[in-house]
């Protein structure tokens, strides 16, 4: 990867919501994504990007937010582009694993995560 490689985050918007369709029709062309997935995405702020790498936009993240819970529904990039460290433009990624989920505990802590702290009843 050339050390003048451009990476970046941007908002969703109506504007760029043909980048996330054509998105999702090259990395997941068997999954159908419905209108209301797309106005969930919309809607989700801050919880939903556009990955770009030299100003194309070449991956996405979805998430949403429920009852409190962030959920990440999917993160997408195109295959010529992974392994191109697109992934260092996020710096923090926390996930909630319920209490006595041994299984999910041992997962993350083999990906890198530590345990931090009760965020919620039942959850770390």
């Amino acid at each position: 990867m050339s050390k003048y490689s451009r990476q970046a985050l941007g908002d969703l918007t109506p504007n760029n919501l043909g980048q996330v369709k054509a998105l999702h029709n090259t990395v997941l062309p068997s999954i159908p994504h419905d209108d209301d997935f797309y106005k969930s995405a919309l809607e989700s702020g801050e919880l939903s990007k556009l990955a770009y790498f030299n100003d194309i936009s070449v991956g996405l993240v979805t998430s949403k937010k429920q009852d409190g819970v962030v959920s990440i529904s999917e993160i997408l990039v195109l295959e010529p582009y992974q392994r191109l460290g697109l992934d260092k433009t996020v710096t923090a990624v926390h996930a909630y694993v319920q209490k006595g989920n041994e299984g999910g505990l041992e997962f993350y802590k083999k990906n890198g995560f530590s345990i931090g702290e009760d965020v919620q009843v039942g959850f770390v």
